[in-house]
């Protein structure tokens, strides 16, 4: 790390860079690194909530993309039980 950098916002940096599909807690997920944002999408009984949809609909659909392929449910997928680690990478652009 650079004397010049906080490390706090260094910290920053290294997680953003880390592209891919993450669970947060059961049911609740993020897709980092398609854009200056993260989306998060929140699973229901019924559907999904999806918080903060990028800066453009072209990221945003790719986000959805990545969510809808890793077995995630919602109005757009089928009802499936998710199998993935709380912590870490579901998925990372490109798998």
């Amino acid at each position: 790390m650079p004397d010049t950098v906080s490390p706090s916002l260094w910290r920053q940096a290294r997680l953003c860079a880390k592209d891919g599909l993450y669970e947060v807690v059961p049911g609740i997920y993020q897709v980092r690194g398609y854009d200056l944002s993260n989306v998060s999408v929140i699973e229901g009984d019924t559907g999904v909530i999806v918080i903060d949809p990028l800066t453009c609909s072209e990221n945003a659909k790719a986000a959805l993309a990545l969510y809808g392929s890793c077995g995630a449910s919602g109005p757009s997928w089928p009802r499936s039980t998710p199998t993935r680690t709380s912590t870490t990478s579901v998925a990372a652009r490109g798998s």
